[in-house]
């Protein structure tokens, strides 16, 4: 299991390309974990983060010091 940290932001890329990489690792079977901003990512994005080799995610909104930051009824509505 390979999980992007929230403290590197929102990006997923770094997992993703990690993840890109098991094609290179014969025998082993890489999977991702990933923060994920529920409301602003489109279910395109969530299907290609799934070809990737995402299972999980970590719902949240951070709002790294700047904003408003989401409750958790926020999260559920």
């Amino acid at each position: 299991m390979v999980v992007h940290a929230s403290m590197q932001g929102i990006s997923p890329a770094p997992l993703v390309a990690t993840l890109n990489k098991q094609r290179d690792l014969p025998g082993y079977t890489l999977r991702g974990l990933m923060s994920l901003d529920p409301i602003s990512t489109p279910d395109e994005e969530i299907d290609r983060f799934h070809d990737a080799g995402v299972r999980r995610a970590i719902l949240h909104r951070m709002a790294w010091g700047h904003g408003h930051q989401a409750g958790s009824q926020e999260l559920i509505d």
